[in-house]
């Protein structure tokens, strides 16, 4: 009996390791089909491949940013109600590889981002993923600098990282 291809590929992503990132990334890069079980499934929460299938997205945009840069504007828009961190830092390194992007899109970023440095929860990479994506947008929304700063200042009163500490002084000597 043949097996439905959406449970032959959601066994590729049962297992974790880079090596299979880099071969369904190719995989997806061939085959439409799980390009789009990969897409489907990587804005899913509750679902426990979905930060796999992020992964291999992000492996995508790594490889060949043209196949998703078409898709970065609903990322960024649906990127906020991702609950996993492992899947949100997938996605948000996803969105950091396309310097630019439309206004409207950017402006989600700028939100998402922000954010991740003001909640506690959020995880050390991903605060400073948010630091390096905020410091490339404040060129053109230099109205944001300040803020910039403030949440910065807030953000070392309240939690101690050493990694997002480093960089975070290093913009805050840039911005102030």
């Amino acid at each position: 009996m043949e097996r439905n291809p959406r449970e032959v590929y959601l066994e590729r992503l049962k297992k974790s390791s880079k090596e299979l990132v880099i071969s369904n990334a190719r995989l997806a890069l061939e085959d439409n089909t799980f390009f789009e079980f990969l897409l489907e499934l990587a804005f899913k929460n509750g679902v426990e491949e979905a930060w796999r299938a992020a992964w291999a997205l992000d492996t995508i945009a790594n490889f060949q940013p043209d196949v998703l840069r078409s898709k970065v504007p609903y990322i960024a828009r649906v990127l906020p109600s991702i609950e996993h961190k492992g899947q949100r830092q997938c996605l948000l390194r996803l969105i950091s590889r396309y310097p630019t992007l439309d206004d409207e899109t950017e402006g989600y970023i700028v939100e998402h981002c922000f954010n991740q440095l003001i909640l506690m929860e959020s995880v050390g990479y991903n605060k400073a993923l948010s630091i390096k994506i905020l410091d490339r947008l404040m060129s053109k929304y230099t109205e944001l600098q300040r803020e910039f700063v403030l949440v910065l200042e807030d953000m070392m009163s309240r939690e101690r990282i050493k990694s997002v500490d480093r960089l975070a002084k290093e913009m805050l000597k840039k911005y102030k």
